[in-house]
């Protein structure tokens, strides 16, 4: 991922309940565990680097003050969103109070939510549907975040009931029976100028998401939530890995490496290759397709291959018993986020 080397907004905020040393000690393990930079770290501040801006702590006489830096609104909001969510964790109450410097007292909707239109569906392969959104503002879609949510109302509801930015910067959900189902899904195509945006949904039987696109019409009005998660490894050797849910994800960043790129492809499916669903790869790169519950595992490929090709970086997404030897292989190895994507897109639990 890029880190972007400078922000034009910024936001602070008082914390008087935490002390210095204890932030300091979680904001270490953060950076640790997602590998994100520590730009700054000394005895009176701690800073953070991310694809989206900084965020930093600094000591003062009673507590600590938190400050984000972002380039775009809609990026401040997920920074200071982001802190708070962790937050909670330490100081809960004081968390609830918590305001900041560039005067917003929430209310509306939240930057970084918008409304799209439908513009089109289109069947692909055996089990998937394309939709095309159109939507004001794209902007923020790029390489190092090709994901976003798709929001989606309860079954049954006439009155629509949207989120809306708390004074703390956090979004506040609605909760109960007015609980909004919020799948995460790759932008397998996006033109930012234009506004458009395809995605692919894996159609399944129990999926909300699947009665939702069946029912679904052209001129239609949905709700997205974004951009978010990883983005597409800067590499020209690669393995990737993964069952339906990570298809789109898979496709969009074959269609975006180097035509000189080299390595493998698996990709698991019912029905295997006759899912069909359209995956187009450099020629250095092979295409496998295997059959869901066959041997060897698609984790057991992975790791073979990882341990054939370990240049390779590797990229492996699915159900959370397929990744979680993976993950553990790979942590065992050393092996960093810098040259490997290991990730639960579902779970049977």
């Amino acid at each position: 991922m890029t880190i972007a080397p400078k922000f034009d907004l910024q936001s602070e905020a008082d914390l008087t309940e935490i002390s210095f040393a204890a932030m300091r000690m979680a904001m270490r393990h953060e950076a640790q565990v997602h590998e994100l930079p520590l730009l700054t770290d000394t005895d009176d501040e701690v800073t953070c680097g991310t694809p989206f801006g900084n965020f930093g702590i600094h000591t003062q006489p009673a507590g600590i003050k938190i400050k984000v830096t972002a380039a775009r609104p809609d990026w401040l909001f997920m920074l200071k969103e982001s802190l708070v969510e962790h937050l909670v964790h330490f100081v809960p109450d004081a968390v609830e109070n918590l305001r900041w410097s560039d005067g917003d007292e929430g209310g509306g909707l939240p930057p970084n939510f918008q409304f799209a239109s439908v513009q089109a569906i289109q069947k692909i392969g055996t089990s998937f549907m394309r939709v095309k959104l159109k939507a004001a503002n794209l902007g923020s879609y790029d390489n190092d975040s090709i994901h976003f949510r798709i929001i989606l109302q309860p079954a049954g509801q006439t009155e629509p009931v949207w989120p809306h930015a708390g004074a703390n910067g956090a979004t506040v959900w609605p909760k109960g029976d007015q609980a909004l189902h919020k799948p995460v899904y790759t932008a397998r195509w996006i033109d930012q100028t234009a506004g458009l945006i395809d995605v692919d949904i894996f159609i399944h039987e129990g999926g909300r998401a699947s009665d939702w696109v069946r029912a679904l019409s052209a001129g239609d009005t949905t709700a997205i939530v974004g951009p978010g998660g990883g983005g597409i490894p800067l590499t020209d050797r690669i393995n990737l890995y993964g069952d339906e849910t990570a298809f789109p994800a898979i496709a969009r960043i074959l269609a975006s490496l180097p035509a000189d790129s080299t390595g493998r492809v698996v990709l698991e499916a019912e029905s295997g290759a006759a899912c069909a669903y359209p995956i187009e790869a450099p020629p250095g790169i092979t295409v496998s397709w295997i059959t869901r519950g066959a041997e060897p595992t698609l984790t057991d490929i992975a790791l073979a291959d990882h341990a054939a090709m370990p240049d390779h970086f590797l990229w492996f997404a699915g159900e959370k018993s397929q990744v979680q030897p993976v993950q553990k292989t790979l942590k065992a190895a050393g092996v960093t986020s810098a040259t490997s994507h290991v990730a639960t897109y579902w779970s049977k639990d």
